[in-house]
């Protein structure tokens, strides 16, 4: 009887070890499955900020505006603003956005160094960060422009918006510089 007994526990040990194996495995993949589409989430995030930012139009006929200059968030909070870029150039273009820091001002309204390590910009400065559109001649398109403080001190900070066009000889300034500025408080 003991001895039936111990291959009963030892048959019942087994399939549970293969189970749990399993299952493991199971949550592994689905834990890599859930974790890779990170990069489509964000390019879903910024088309719906594109989407949301059309209606705030501008009403001049500059060729870069920003509708909304100033945003006010908290530390751990996420600004969206939008920048209209017109295409006066006479032929279909291919455009490049970025935000970059420019100056920060604390409480007191001394000008301080910006951390740039201390703001998440997106589409940041670097190349691979820019976020390039192709836009038709006398066409407007808004591109979402998103600010999010990592670790920052009250104060105004403000950030440069470049956009460039394809030229002859790669991208070109194509106006001067538009600012965004972030209240922190």
């Amino acid at each position: 009887m003991r001895g039936k007994l111990g291959m009963e526990l030892s048959v019942n040990f087994i399939v549970m070890l293969i189970l749990a194996i399993t299952l493991f495995g199971f949550g592994i993949y689905f834990a890599s499955r859930l974790f890779g589409t990170g990069g489509d989430i964000t390019q879903q995030a910024f088309d719906k900020f594109d989407t949301q930012i059309e209606g705030l139009a501008c009403a001049t006929a500059e060729k870069v505006c920003v509708p909304v200059s100033t945003k006010t968030i908290g530390r751990n909070g996420i600004a969206v603003t939008g920048v209209v870029v017109q295409n006066v150039l006479g032929e279909p273009r291919e455009f490049e956005i970025y935000a970059e820091p420019s100056i920060y001002v604390d409480k007191g309204g001394n000008e301080k160094p910006f951390d740039r390590n201390k703001m998440l910009v997106m589409p940041g400065a670097a190349p691979d960060k820019r976020r390039r559109i192709t836009i038709d001649n006398r066409e407007k398109k808004s591109i979402g422009v998103a600010v999010q403080p990592l670790a920052v001190e009250s104060g105004t900070y403000s950030l440069n918006v470049h956009v460039l066009y394809s030229g002859s000889s790669g991208f070109v300034e194509y106006d001067k510089p538009a600012k965004i500025y972030v209240v922190v408080p």
